[in-house]
């Protein structure tokens, strides 16, 4: 990372617009990630419902569903996915502070020199 404090104003007013892209792209990373996890979420009982013996009590059933293997396997991907969707979170958030720590300079670095400091 750049050294913030050694930087004039247009170098801060550039690096602001860089790193307001780079949280855009990172937000829209962790939108699709955070989409594929939920509609992997709503798929869920679709596959407990194709994981089902066709015979049997209510409980039976759902007790094998759960036990399948398929179910285990989508358990694993659906894991997968919202740890992805937690990641992309984190350097989404991670972006937009550091957006808002660079702003804030900025805004401080452009006050002071209207005092002439």
């Amino acid at each position: 990372m750049e050294d913030i404090s050694k930087m004039n104003v247009p170098e801060l007013e550039n690096l602001l617009i860089r790193c307001a892209g780079s949280a855009e792209k990172k937000g829209l990373v962790w939108a699709d990630k955070k989409a594929l996890s939920d509609s992997m979420e709503d798929k869920r009982k679709v596959i407990l419902a194709d994981a089902a013996p066709l015979e049997g009590t209510e409980a039976g059933k759902e007790r094998e569903s759960l036990k399948s293997e398929s179910y285990k396997t989508f358990l694993s991907g659906l894991q997968v996915a919202r740890g992805e969707a937690n990641r992309a979170y984190v350097e989404y958030s991670s972006a937009k502070d550091k957006f808002e720590a660079i702003r804030s300079i900025l805004s401080n670095r452009r006050e002071e020199m209207k005092r002439g400091l």
